[in-house]
């Protein structure tokens, strides 16, 4: 069986998924959805024929959730024979449609709607054989809250407005009536502005340089005499300039974003590991909160994608619980160490079992450095675990 991917324009980019030379494929009218959103699997079948007894089905699964041969099932599924009429043999290689939403309630099975505090933001859609297998699929998408997709459109319209307040500061916008071609000229004056500077500048200097040489008797060649400016010379200079713009509005963006913390850092040793295997990590904290106590710092879990804030890790760790605990550097301040997840520190341990139940939990997960209000520190460091049938 042979996969590849094929992107295609509807009215949007969307990703098409194709198993082998037929149509087989799945897909999503969109990437990002708002909590309790009506969902629209799009499908086709290819040349697979779909009696009543077939049991296929539409399932959604937490994002890198692996279906497993059927042994993972879908955290809410509809047989496709439920909107279908799976006796018309005229089914194979068309474009069909399956929704999930509160309308389809009787149709459904599983879980509805699919909440990020239960199964985090991100999901995958597959078309699902009569044993619960991978048929077809995975398709990546979303699903945000209402409050989340308020903030993010909060922090586009500061970005916008931070945007505006840079153009004003350079005089590349003016009143709200002006043309946008007084933009444009604004900002061609500046480079000219600055091209003219940079010339005197060298003009000074090459005359500096002739008395020098001059008043202490020494000979220069032509060649070593700074020619006039040319075209290439231009063109760096207004490199320059725009790079000094670019500049100039990263730093208005970093002073409002002045309260992250920018060198912490976190590591595994690798991204993937058997269901049982010990996780280790390497830390490195550079706290601005000296009145912090970092022994109540922890390491915790989470499933892909969800979200950190008010929600318990699936396990955790004390962030000074390794064999060396935390050292401090002279140098910065900053704090380090080592934290192992394993049978061996279960007894350190704060929520579920170790190993944890991948069936619960998925196998795809997040790890944070947590403070001792349970706010991310940092992360997330993204890992998989590998169920013991699949290697």
């Amino acid at each position: 069986m042979i996969m590849s991917v094929d992107y295609r324009l509807c009215s949007t980019m969307l990703q098409k998924i194709e198993i082998g030379e037929d149509h087989s494929s799945i897909t999503l009218s969109k990437r990002l959805y708002v909590e309790e959103e009506s969902i629209t699997v799009s499908f086709n079948l290819g040349s697979r024929r779909i009696t009543p007894s077939s049991e296929y089905s539409i399932g959604l699964f937490m994002r890198d959730a692996d279906p497993q041969d059927g042994t993972l099932p879908s955290i809410v599924s509809i047989n496709i024979c439920n909107v279908i009429n799976c006796n018309d043999d005229k089914m194979n290689n068309i474009d069909l449609d399956v929704t999930f939403g509160n309308d389809q309630l009787d149709i459904m099975k599983g879980v509805w709607p699919l909440e990020n505090s239960e199964y985090g933001t991100g999901f995958d859609a597959y078309v699902l054989d009569e044993q619960g297998a991978a048929a077809i699929g995975p398709f990546e998408f979303y699903i945000k809250s209402q409050e989340e997709v308020a903030a993010t459109e909060s922090s586009t319209a500061k970005k916008d407005k931070s945007l505006e307040r840079f153009k004003k500061k350079n005089g590349l916008v003016s009143s709200s009536t002006a043309k946008s071609s007084s933009n444009v000229k604004s900002l061609m004056q500046i480079k000219k502005d600055a091209i003219k500077e940079k010339e005197v500048v060298e003009t000074t200097a090459k005359e500096v340089n002739k008395k020098i040489v001059k008043g202490n008797g020494l000979e220069m060649s032509s060649s070593a005499i700074p020619q006039s400016s040319s075209f290439h010379k231009t063109s760096q200079v207004e490199e320059e300039v725009e790079d000094k713009v670019i500049a100039t509005s990263t730093k208005e963006e970093e002073t409002e974003e002045d309260d992250e913390v920018c060198c912490s850092t976190m590591t595994c040793n690798k991204d993937k590991y058997r269901e049982d295997e010990e996780v280790s990590f390497n830390f490195n904290i550079v706290n601005d909160r000296p009145e912090d106590d970092l022994t109540k710092y922890k390491i915790g879990f989470y499933m892909r994608m969800a979200h950190v804030e008010n929600l318990e890790p699936i396990v955790s760790l004390p962030l000074c619980s390794g064999e060396g605990g935390c050292s401090t550097s002279t140098v910065d301040g900053s704090t380090s160490g080592s934290v192992t997840f394993s049978s061996g520190t279960m007894q350190q341990m704060s929520g579920s079992s170790w190993p944890i139940d991948l069936y619960e939990w998925g196998t795809g997960i997040d790890a944070y450095i947590l403070d001792d209000s349970g706010n991310e520190v940092v992360g997330p460091v993204k890992f998989d675990f590998l169920m013991n049938n699949t290697y």
